[in-house]
């Protein structure tokens, strides 16, 4: 379980690098900052909203944040929806071109999506996300006790499923 759970701290490492690399790049594309002033002002601007607003900014900003990555997901989906005139007409075209399948119960390991290594990943991705995941741990270190964490944590799990 050990070098499982350095696994999932080396994966997280190298996401967090391709989370911490691409917006200074897309400042400096679209602004013409420099990598490092996009960084550095990031950095204090987090820094001074974060320690004027405590944990309570940071909690608000999520909130905010998860309104509008829900609107930028649904967006499309309604706007394909509409144009062509309707979600069952999208689904019936996919359903002929053979893109949305049943799920195969099948363990053959060459078979591309198969219940069995549905279950597979979900169990490697919760335990990622619940176990090494540095939002999910701060989550639980701002709940008042312990109850509330474990609490907070059924309700994700429940979500998740």
């Amino acid at each position: 379980m050990t070098s499982y759970a350095q696994t999932l701290f080396v994966d997280r490492k190298f996401a967090y690098d391709v989370i911490w690399r691409h917006p200074p790049i897309a400042n400096d594309v679209m602004t013409g900052l420099t990598i490092w002033t996009s960084v550095l002002s990031t950095t204090i601007i987090g820094t001074i909203y974060t320690s004027i607003g405590g944990i309570k900014a940071v909690v608000w900003t999520d909130a905010l944040q998860l309104i509008i990555f829900t609107g930028a997901l649904l967006a499309p989906i309604i706007n394909s929806g509409t144009s062509v005139g309707s979600l069952s007409y999208i689904f019936s075209k996919n359903m002929e071109g053979h893109r949305l399948t049943n799920l195969s119960f099948d363990a053959d390991p060459r078979v591309r999506f198969t219940f069995w290594g549905l279950i597979i990943y979900s169990t490697m991705n919760s335990l990622n996300l619940y176990g090494t995941n540095q939002t999910s741990i701060q989550r639980y270190l701002c709940c008042r006790n312990k109850i509330t964490a474990q609490r907070y944590n059924k309700w994700s799990e429940r979500n998740v499923l």
